[in-house]
């Protein structure tokens, strides 16, 4: 599939450049298998998910600094942690103003909290008929089942956004 693509065949990890029409770079995604659990043990579900998504951004963020988007698959859940801007204030020396963090999608080093991160789900079922996987057999907790889609629109990344099979 790679050689009809004209795409070299990738390892464990990959680095993909992403450029508009003309060749100007739009962004980049770091994307790894991985091989590190994501898991949280808290009682509270919105806590537990929080966990697993600190963890995420955790296993990722020194891995590739100029990346807007890092994405892992070992896990099989559907995660996203999004970016966070945060409220700072200034003066101009009459009044003070507000403003929020931010960074651009193509800067030489995107800090840790301006990426999206992604665990890119499965489409493996915990349970099988007639047969026990691997998963049944681990005792893995059920995952939801699907994948991330980047939402990109005017050259810049608005989503990374969680689609969810429902059976």
């Amino acid at each position: 599939m790679c050689e009809k693509l004209g795409v070299e065949y990738g390892t464990y990890s990959t680095k993909l450049t992403v450029q508009d029409t003309n060749g100007k770079l739009m962004y980049k995604v770091f994307d790894t298998h991985g091989i590190r659990s994501i898991r949280s043990t808290a009682d509270d579900p919105i806590r537990r998910r929080t966990n697993m998504e600190l963890v995420l951004k955790r296993q990722l963020k020194f891995k590739a600094g100029d990346c807007a988007v890092m994405i892992k698959h070992h896990t099989h859940k559907l995660l996203v942690c999004k970016p966070e801007s945060e409220l700072y204030l200034v003066d101009d020396g009459k009044r003070i103003k507000q403003g929020y963090t931010g960074w651009g999608q193509t800067e030489p080093y995107i800090h840790p909290d301006a990426r999206w991160y992604g665990n890119a789900g499965s489409f493996l079922r915990l349970y099988g008929d007639g047969m026990s996987g691997y998963a049944e057999i681990a005792e893995y907790d059920p995952v939801e089942l699907g994948w991330l889609v980047l939402v990109v629109r005017n050259r810049k990344i608005v989503e990374l956004k969680p689609v969810y099979l429902r059976f």
